[in-house]
C-alpha cells in the first residue's frame, strides 16, 4: 500500500480507514502509520503527516526499520517547512544509521538514502549528494517497490541537470518514461512528468514541454490536494512565462493566488512571489517585479534555505539589469558572491579543523610510541609521514580556496558582462529589446542633428501574427519572429540597427539614408518577410508585414516626434490591406 500512499494517496487513505490503528504496540501498527504519514506528505499536510509521524515511533522498539524510514521522512517534512538545515542533520543521521544497523532492510537504506543525496543535492552539494543517489540507484533490483525507484530517479535526474550534466539527466529521463507505461497514473509519475518536461523543451520546443507540464497538472488534479495542484499550475507558468506567454502566465498566477495565501508551508506563497517577479519583469512592470522579488526574499530570510535565497538574490539582479539598473546589479551579485564565498571558507574550516584533528591524533600516537624505546624509530617514521600528510592537506586546502577565489573572480567578470546582455537584449530573437534600442534612437537622432546627415526609421509590423498564434501554436508564432531577426541579421547593412519593441512590432533606424533610400529597404525586407513562409514549411502559414517609414526633418524636436509620424504611416498601411510600405507624410512648412 506504499506505493498507493506516495501515487494516490486520497485512495490510500480511505482504505487505511478500514485498518485502524489501534494503540496496542506491534510491528503492524508501525507500518500502518508510515503509510498514512507517506499518503499525507505526498499530500503536502504537514501536520496530519507529522502526527502519523509521530503515532509511528512510540512503536520503533517494535518495528526499528519502519522507525527509521518515519526519521528521514521526517527530515523531508522538516525540509518542506524550510527548516532546511534541521533536515539535512536528520537524514545525514537516519542514512548512517542505516548504513550501520543490522535491522535496516534493503527498502529502507534505500530510502534513506533518497532522502539524504535528494536534500544534499537541492542544497547544490553535489560532491556528497550525487554518489549517494548513485548507489542507492545501484543496489536496486527486480524486488525494489516502484515508487522508491522512481523517487531516487527522479531526484538524482533533477540533480544531473542543476549540476550541468543535463545529458545525462535527459538519457536517464528518457529510459525512465520509457519504462514506465502512459496508462499509469499518480504524484510521483506527474513530478516526473514535470521535470522531464523541462529537459524536453531544449530539444523539441516550449509546446511539447507544455504537452508535459499538463500531464502533471492532470496527475496532481486526479490524485492531488490544493497544493499539489498549485504547484503544477505553477510549473505550467513558468514555462510560459520563459515562452514570453506572459499573459496566459498571468492568468494562472491570478488563479491560484489565494491557495498559494492560505498555505500554512512557506514554499506555494514565495514560489508564487518569484513567478509573479518574473512575468512583471518581462512586462516591462519594473515596480510591481521588484515588490514581488523583494517579497519573496524577505519571506525566505526567514527560513533555513540558504540556495533559495542565492536563486532569489540572483533573479533580483536580473530584473535590476533588466531595467538599466546595472550598477545595482552588481551590487546585488556582490552580495551574491559574498555568500557563495562564505560558503566555501566554511568548507575550508571544516577542513582545516580535519587537519587539526590530525595533528592532535599524531601528538598523541608520538607521546604513545615515545614511551616504548623498542619503536621510537617506527614512531619517527610514521610521525615524518603523518606531518607531511597533514602539511599537504593544509596546502590543499588552501589551494582549494585560492582557486576559488580565482574561479568566482572569472565568474563575476562573465556575470557582468551577461548582465549587460540581459539589459539589451530580447530573450526570444536575440535582437535589441526596446529599451536598448531607444537609447540609440535617441544617439542616432542626436547626431543626425549636430551633423546635417539624413536619418530614417520604420516601424514594422508583422500583419495578423495573432491569427498564426491562435491557429499553429506560439510554437510556430516564435518561429515567425525569430526568422524575421535572422533575416534582418543578413539583409540590414552595418549601420542599421533594428529592435524589438513587443510582440510582433519592431523598429528599424537607418542612419545617413534620405526617405528614398529608406523606402527602397523597407520594400525589400518586406518581400522578404514573405520568404519566411517557405522556410518554415508549414501549411497555411502566411507571413506579411507592413510598414511605417518616416525620415527626420528641421522641424523634429525629438525622436518621439519622428516615431509618431512612423507609427500612423504603419495604421495608414493597416488600412489601406497591409503588406505594404507606407511612407510618413511630409509635414508642410509653417506659414509666416
Amino acid at each position: 500500500m506504499t506505493d498507493m500512499a506516495w501515487q494516490r494517496p486520497n485512495d490510500a487513505l480511505k482504505n487505511l480507514e478500514q485498518l485502524e490503528i489501534t494503540s496496542e504496540a506491534s510491528a503492524h501498527s508501525a507500518e500502518l502509520a508510515w503509510i498514512r504519514a507517506c499518503a499525507y506528505f505526498a499530500l503536502l499536510d504537514s501536520s496530519q503527516a507529522e502526527r502519523a509521524i509521530q503515532q509511528g515511533l512510540r512503536w520503533q522498539a517494535m518495528n526499528p526499520d519502519a522507525a527509521l524510514r518515519l526519521r528521514a521522512l521526517q527530515a523531508l517534512l522538516l525540509d518542506l517547512r524550510g527548516l532546511t538545515t534541521d533536515a539535512l542533520k536528520q537524514s545525514a543521521a537516519v542514512y548512517a544509521d542505516s548504513m550501520a544497523g543490522t535491522h535496516a532492510s534493503a527498502m529502507t537504506r534505500q530510502f534513506a538514502a533518497a532522502v539524504d543525496g535528494g536534500l544534499r543535492t537541492a542544497q547544490n552539494d553535489f560532491t556528497n549528494g550525487l554518489p549517494i543517489l548513485q548507489r542507492s540507484l545501484e543496489s536496486m533490483d527486480a524486488d525494489t517497490p516502484e515508487w522508491l525507484r522512481l523517487q531516487t530517479e527522479i531526484a538524482y535526474i533533477d540533480a544531473l541537470n542543476w549540476s550541468g550534466n543535463w545529458q545525462e539527466g535527459w538519457r536517464l529521463g528518457q529510459q525512465v518514461i520509457a519504462r514506465t507505461s502512459e496508462n499509469r497514473s499518480g504524484l510521483l509519475f506527474g513530478y516526473l512528468y514535470s521535470q522531464f518536461a523541462w529537459m524536453v523543451v531544449y530539444e523539441k520546443g516550449v509546446s511539447v514541454g507544455l504537452e508535459w507540464q499538463r500531464r502533471y497538472r492532470q496527475q496532481a488534479e486526479q490524485h492531488g490536494s490544493e497544493l499539489n495542484q498549485l504547484f503544477a499550475v505553477l510549473a505550467v507558468a513558468f514555462m510560459l512565462a520563459d515562452a514570453d506567454r506572459n499573459s496566459e502566465a498571468k492568468q494562472l498566477l491570478e488563479q491560484v493566488e489565494p491557495i498559494a495565501r492560505a498555505a500554512d508551508l512557506p514554499y506555494p506563497m514565495i514560489r508564487w512571489l518569484q513567478l509573479a517577479a518574473r512575468i512583471a519583469s518581462n512586462l516591462d512592470q519594473e515596480k510591481e517585479a521588484m515588490a514581488f522579488i523583494n517579497e519573496a526574499i524577505a519571506r525566505n530570510e526567514k527560513l533555513q534555505t540558504n540556495f533559495l535565497q542565492l536563486l532569489l538574490r540572483d533573479q533580483r539582479a536580473q530584473i535590476l539589469a533588466s531595467f538599466g539598473r546595472l550598477e545595482q546589479a552588481m551590487t546585488e551579485q556582490g552580495k551574491v558572491m559574498e555568500s557563495r564565498l562564505a560558503a566555501l571558507q566554511k568548507e575550508n574550516l571544516a577542513k582545516q579543523q580535519r587537519v587539526n584533528e590530525l595533528s592532535t591524533e599524531l601528538a598523541a600516537r608520538e607521546a604513545e610510541l615515545l614511551r616504548r624505546d623498542n619503536a621510537l624509530q617506527a614512531l619517527q617514521i610514521e610521525a615524518g609521514n603523518r606531518r607531511n600528510r597533514a602539511l599537504l592537506t593544509g596546502v590543499s586546502v588552501a589551494a582549494v580556496l585560492i582557486a576559488a577565489l580565482l574561479w568566482l573572480l572569472w565568474r563575476n567578470s562573465r556575470i557582468s558582462q551577461r548582465l549587460r546582455e540581459l539589459a539589451d537584449t530580447d530573450v526570444l530573437t536575440g535582437l535589441p529589446n526596446r529599451r536598448a534600442l531607444m537609447q540609440r534612437a535617441e544617439t542616432e537622432f542626436a547626431r543626425s542633428r549636430r551633423y546635417p546627415e539624413p536619418f530614417s526609421i520604420a516601424v514594422i509590423d508583422l500583419d495578423f501574427f495573432k491569427q498564426i498564434n491562435d491557429q499553429f501554436g506560439h510554437e510556430v508564432g516564435d518561429q515567425v519572429l525569430k526568422h524575421f531577426a535572422q533575416m534582418c541579421r543578413q539583409e540590414l547593412r552595418a549601420t542599421d540597427f533594428v529592435g524589438r519593441t513587443g510582440g510582433e512590432e519592431f523598429v528599424l533606424l537607418m542612419p545617413h539614408t534620405d526617405s528614398d533610400a529608406a523606402l527602397r529597404l523597407a520594400e525589400r525586407l518586406r518581400q522578404q518577410v514573405e520568404v519566411i513562409s517557405e522556410e518554415l514549411a508549414v501549411d497555411g502559414v502566411l507571413t506579411q508585414a507592413s510598414f511605417g517609414v518616416a525620415s527626420a526633418q528641421n522641424d523634429d524636436e525629438s525622436f518621439k516626434q519622428l516615431l509618431i509620424r512612423a507609427d500612423n504611416a504603419l495604421y495608414q498601411a493597416k488600412a489601406e490591406g497591409r503588406n505594404r510600405v507606407m511612407p510618413a507624410p511630409t509635414p508642410m512648412p509653417a506659414v509666416s
